[in-house]
């Protein structure tokens, strides 16, 4: 882990360089949220992540484990996070596997200390066991390598996609019809469009923006709850007490996991308590999934 190093946090222009919390490191896609200022921040290239750099959060969740593949190459990482390098990416490939399996996670969780707020050092990591395996460690080492390298290529495709998206509709990038200036936005709204709502969001002008951009698009403009696009569009209805037990029960994911790759902490509901509730509750393929509201 890093010494505590001042961050200056740095929005317009180039002189930057994108930034990542640790909960990011296990993320499918990660977005790109902040960014620190290159001439502000001190000894900004210990922050700077290098390929097939092996990530691990230190501080508040413990145990999230990722691989650096090469989007993660030369983006800044919290310090939160420690850094663990190997001499080549199968080696780098296997040690990942191990400290996300049970007997590597356990070793990293017991070393923690804090009573609020948990944390692990360095010095911890240099004492978990791990097997030595000189023939097969290269094989295990490159399968994981090449998964990274899968997620690399999935988010590429999507990318793809969506830029084929806005050439396909001739939407232009909403920066360009957007003007986003650092600080807090004061919106003026008459009482007659208020629409019986007086949360921010409701009038936020860039989604006025969005909006006004797709009606003036040539093709047809529908709704999601348009039968033709979609089945059903649902919440979760019915608040019910929720009944946890350690292991081998129904896996509850929370908003967050949910664009996780192998998450930690994952919570399990008593199958006896809510079994009945899986039509529900249940995730189903083709399922779309939305958060609506900060989740716990």
């Amino acid at each position: 882990m890093l010494d505590r190093l001042k961050i200056a946090f740095y929005d317009p222009g180039n002189d930057r360089y994108p930034f990542l919390s640790s909960a990011d490191i296990i993320s499918m896609r990660p977005e790109i949220e902040y960014y620190l200022s290159k001439k502000l921040t001190k000894h900004l290239d210990h922050l700077i992540i290098k390929k097939w750099d092996v990530l691990i959060s230190c501080s508040g969740t413990i145990g999230n484990v990722g691989l650096a593949s090469a989007s993660f190459t030369g983006i800044a990482l919290s310090q939160d996070a420690i850094r663990l390098r190997a001499s080549n990416p199968e080696t780098a490939g296997y040690i990942t596997a191990f400290l996300r399996c049970k007997y590597g996670r356990l070793q990293i969780v017991q070393a923690t200390y804090g009573s609020v707020i948990k944390h692990i050092e360095p010095l911890h990591l240099q004492r978990v066991y791990i097997p030595e395996f000189k023939d097969q460690r290269a094989s295990l080492g490159s399968q994981v390598v090449r998964a990274y390298e899968l997620r690399d290529e999935a988010n590429k495709l999507l990318e793809k996609a969506d830029a084929e998206l806005h050439t396909l509709l001739k939407l232009p990038p909403l920066s360009e019809v957007i003007s986003e200036k650092p600080g807090p936005v004061i919106v003026r709204q008459r009482a007659s469009k208020l629409s019986s709502r007086f949360d921010s969001s409701f009038h936020d002008p860039g989604a006025k923006v969005a909006e006004e951009v797709l009606r003036k698009s040539t093709w047809e403009i529908v709704s999601l709850g348009d039968p033709r696009v979609t089945i059903e569009i649902r919440p979760i209805t019915k608040f019910r007490k929720r009944i946890y037990v350690p292991k081998a029960g129904i896996l509850m994911l929370n908003s967050k996991q949910l664009m996780q790759i192998d998450p930690v902490d994952v919570k399990h509901l008593a199958k006896a308590a809510h079994t009945k509730d899986i039509p529900e509750i249940g995730l189903k393929p083709n399922m779309v999934t939305g958060v609506g509201e900060a989740q716990s």
